[in-house]
């Protein structure tokens, strides 16, 4: 098989490797295995003989809670956006985090989530619902 025309090859294996040491992955075939995908793949990638589809990387990014975004960007899969156009880059990491795994979780796994970080999120948004009306008080 001969070598493909893939200008954004070593960008992206730079970030994929990146990825996998933010993971303590420290072999493609336990990412693959992680992801679902095969080895061969990646193997493919790294010798240039394939580009990863946009399938292969969107598991990438949810076996490793991870967003799809940048990989798909540097792998020239989509076109790129500054970090100005991303609405969740203001974001706390851990708020960041649960978008990604709620937005990579099927049906069943998002209702989980709600349930539960909906008390939290009701308890917060009573205290500061508290915090308003005694600051209202105080300035009367």
């Amino acid at each position: 098989m001969r070598t493909i025309e893939w200008p954004e090859r070593e960008a992206f294996l730079s970030q994929l490797d990146q990825l996998k040491e933010r993971h303590r992955i420290r072999h493609d075939s336990a990412l693959a295995e992680l992801a679902g995908i095969s080895h061969t793949s990646i193997s493919n990638w790294r010798n240039g003989k394939a580009r990863p589809s946009t399938t292969a990387i969107t598991r990438i990014a949810s076996a490793t809670e991870e967003s799809a975004r940048s990989l798909l960007t540097v792998a020239g899969l989509i076109e790129g956006q500054d970090d100005d156009a991303d609405p969740l880059a203001d974001l706390d990491p851990i708020l960041r985090r649960l978008i990604v795994l709620y937005r990579n979780a099927d049906h069943d796994e998002r209702a989980e989530i709600v349930s539960t970080i909906e008390p939290s999120i009701n308890m917060v948004a009573s205290l500061q619902e508290l915090r308003r009306q005694a600051l209202g008080k105080r300035s009367s």
